[in-house]
């Protein structure tokens, strides 16, 4: 897939809904930076799917070792290994831009959690 970036106008729209709440971008949340990039980066992975979704699927692992999803994507697109995907997703959810639900595992049969983007452009 080609990766699409997020328009300026709606990534500024998206960060000051955010801030409105939570503080000025750059803020720490449970030990994670939130900040325009990882919003970004986020957001321009959700909408390289088809669905506007992936799991989550967040590990304390290196990118080699976390299974596919937005937390590896994310790790992959910012060049760390810190697990990010979980924690993104809850601010994003609590100021009504994606939606966080639970899915069956395709591959474990586990229940896990999943984030949708509810911001297409």
């Amino acid at each position: 897939m080609n990766e699409c970036k997020i328009p300026d106008e709606l990534l500024n729209n998206i960060c000051t809904k955010i801030e409105d709440q939570f503080g000025e971008l750059s803020f720490k949340y449970r030990r994670v930076s939130i900040t325009k990039e990882l919003i970004a980066a986020t957001f321009e992975i959700l909408n390289m799917e088809t669905n506007k979704e992936l799991p989550q699927n967040s590990r304390n692992l290196v990118k080699e070792k976390t299974p596919d999803g937005l937390d590896k994507r994310i790790k992959e697109k910012l060049n760390n290994n810190q697990r990010i995907g979980n924690i993104v997703s809850d601010i994003l959810e609590e100021v009504g831009l994606v939606a966080v639900f639970k899915r069956e595992s395709a591959t474990t049969g586990r229940i896990i959690k999943w984030t949708k983007s509810k911001i297409k452009w």
